[in-house]
C-alpha cells in the first residue's frame, strides 16, 4: 500500500473497513471505473453510490470523496477526505490484495 494512503486508513476506521468489506471484484470494477471516468475529460463531475451499509459520494469538481456509515449513526460514522486520496487509497487496497501471499 502506498505510504500517503495507509496513512489516510489507519487514521479513518470507517475507510478501512469500508475496504475490508465492500473491496470485492465487481465493486472494485465499478469504483475503478469510475474513479478513472471522473479522472479524464468526461462530462462526468459526481457520483453517487449506495451500498447495504455505506453511501459514497465522489466528486471531482469539489475535490472531495464522502463515505457515510448509513447503520450507524455516530461520530466518526462519515469520512470526509479528498477524492485523490480516497482514490489512492481504495487503488492501493488492490494492489495489497494482488500481491502473492
Amino acid at each position: 500500500m502506498r505510504e500517503g494512503s495507509a496513512e489516510w486508513v489507519m487514521e479513518r476506521p470507517l475507510l478501512a473497513r469500508f475496504l475490508a468489506h465492500h473491496d470485492t471484484r465487481c465493486l472494485r470494477g465499478l469504483i475503478l471505473a469510475t474513479i478513472a471516468d471522473l479522472r479524464s475529460d468526461s462530462p462526468l463531475v459526481r457520483k453517487e453510490f449506495s451500498f447495504n451499509d455505506f453511501d459514497l459520494d465522489l466528486d471531482v469538481e469539489e475535490g472531495t470523496a464522502v463515505l457515510r456509515d448509513i447503520i450507524v449513526d455516530s461520530e466518526g460514522s462519515v469520512v470526509r477526505m479528498p477524492f485523490a486520496a480516497f482514490a489512492q487509497a481504495f487503488e492501493a487496497a488492490g494492489d495489497s490484495r494482488d500481491e502473492p501471499a
